[in-house]
């Protein structure tokens, strides 16, 4: 299966031959309409914009949506749900749901390619926390990793474990 990622006002994961793409976390609404479907890593609102949109598919989890309709006071539509752990096949493409810490119902999504296995996380934490489990790394290859760098002090004690974890993946 030729594939392709790039950043496309959200990460976009293509399958050129079945012409499927999916995109991670689109910025804007016209961007998750070119696609086969949207995926929502979690409900903060700088990565669920596709989620209150009719018209587009959306993939999240059921915690991600239902938070982001108690932040937001939107409902999401045209919502299938994930689980962790579970792989799920998106018309030809198979993506599976991984804890990402971080937020009640955040997800790390693993692409399954035929030659590549690529792991797109939003914002992911890989520290203990009170309300969620932390981040796990995933039990298969990865061939290419994702992930946001919106944090960079590396001073603080917690994202020096974080960077030292990402790097060994």
């Amino acid at each position: 299966m030729p594939s392709l990622v790039k950043y496309e006002n959200g990460i976009r994961v293509i399958d050129t031959e079945r012409k499927t793409s999916l995109i991670a976390d689109p910025t804007t609404i016209a961007t998750a309409k070119k696609n086969t479907a949207a995926i929502i890593t979690h409900a903060h609102t700088d990565h669920a914009i596709a989620f209150p949109n009719e018209g587009i598919k959306v993939y999240a989890t059921k915690i991600a949506s239902e938070l982001f309709s108690t932040l937001t006071g939107k409902k999401s539509k045209n919502t299938f749900f994930m689980e962790y752990n579970k792989e799920i096949k998106i018309k030809e493409m198979n993506i599976e749901a991984l804890p990402a810490g971080h937020l009640l119902g955040a997800a790390q999504i693993l692409f399954k390619t035929e030659k590549k296995n690529i792991l797109y996380t939003g914002d992911i934490s890989f520290g203990k926390m009170k309300t969620v489990k932390e981040a796990k790394e995933p039990e298969e290859k990865i061939d290419i990793l994702i992930t946001e760098a919106t944090v960079s002090y590396t001073h603080l004690r917690a994202h020096e474990t974080s960077l030292h974890l990402v790097c060994r993946l």
